[in-house]
């Protein structure tokens, strides 16, 4: 579904276990709108449950800051991570969250960890 208002953009994603059930998930993203620069998230994520050996999901909850062109603006993330395994080496994730400020906003984002 596209949606109005609807940006595209490219976003590199690192995971690091802090613990064993808990996660630190820094994310840049580069917007392909004119409107908006870039992005950078902090979240923090623990894994709720796992479903067979590959799938598993996690809530989220973090940072969010957005630069756009002449302003900027810090916001709240809450969402859902799950990834499954495509191989030894390969994730695929998805990431739907809500980008809680004055305007907000429901982000969703897919790719591939490695």
């Amino acid at each position: 579904l596209i949606f109005d208002g609807t940006t595209y953009g490219l976003q590199a994603k690192g995971i690091v276990n802090a613990s064993e059930n808990w996660r630190i998930a820094p994310t840049f993203s580069y917007y392909l709108d004119s409107g908006v620069d870039y992005g950078i998230d902090a979240d923090v994520q623990y894994e709720l449950f796992t479903i067979g050996d590959n799938v598993n999901i996690f809530p989220l909850a973090g940072l969010n800051f957005l630069k756009t062109t002449g302003d900027s603006n810090i916001a709240l993330n809450l969402g859902l991570f799950s990834d499954f395994s495509v191989s030894d080496r390969i994730r695929i994730y998805i990431e739907p969250k809500f980008i809680v400020d004055a305007e907000s906003s429901f982000v969703a984002s897919a790719g591939i960890l490695f």
